[in-house]
């Protein structure tokens, strides 16, 4: 639990001081923010995992809350770093999963209305409650749109893949890796 805290921690502060770094810059590249809610379709399989053990879920949602950080420059290439989108349950058991990914990101018409862009990188899911342990690093890649890209305030819609795992212990059985955020559609506004 200790390494779970640290490392939010840490990304929180990583968050806030690239948040403060914007602020101050005054020209170069365009640092983005970006919040979004996203659906996960690995989520299921955990859902699933907790109620082959016999427990009841009160509550579960499959759409999270993602943050996203980064700077994009004039040739449309770019890099960021993201938190989410963060997912929990509960009832007889609870647990959460909380992804943290680093990356590179092409917008294809970086100066247009209407901008198309992928992006691709490094995930790793932060996971606890009972019965689930943080996995394996895994990859992402995404493909989205951003519509008013040339204002202060855009929004935009994303759908990507996550090849990063959690390891859920069960008690009886061999324990199963999942992919709780393997494929995600979402939406978000960036500023």
């Amino acid at each position: 639990m200790f390494k779970h805290t640290v490392c939010f921690a840490a990304a929180a502060v990583a968050f806030a001081t690239a948040g403060n770094a914007a602020f101050a810059q005054a020209s170069g590249p365009d640092w983005r923010f970006q919040i979004g809610l996203s659906y996960t379709s690995g989520f299921s399989d955990l859902v699933d995992e907790f109620e082959a053990e016999g427990y009841e879920m009160d509550w579960e949602w499959p759409v999270g809350v993602n943050f996203l950080v980064g700077q994009d420059f004039a040739n449309g290439l770019g890099w960021d770093a993201t938190i989410g989108p963060m997912v929990f349950i509960f009832g007889d058991a609870d647990a959460y999963v909380i992804p943290l990914g680093v990356g590179g990101r092409y917008t294809f018409t970086p100066e247009a209305n209407i901008a198309p862009y992928v992006r691709a990188g490094l995930s790793y899911a932060f996971a606890g409650g009972d019965y689930l342990d943080t996995g394996d690093l895994g990859y992402t890649g995404a493909v989205g749109v951003e519509f008013n890209r040339d204002r202060r305030m855009s929004f935009g819609l994303e759908a990507s893949y996550n090849s990063a795992t959690v390891e859920f212990d069960h008690y009886w059985e061999n324990d199963a890796d999942v992919k709780t955020h393997e494929w995600q559609i979402g939406a978000f506004i960036a500023f």
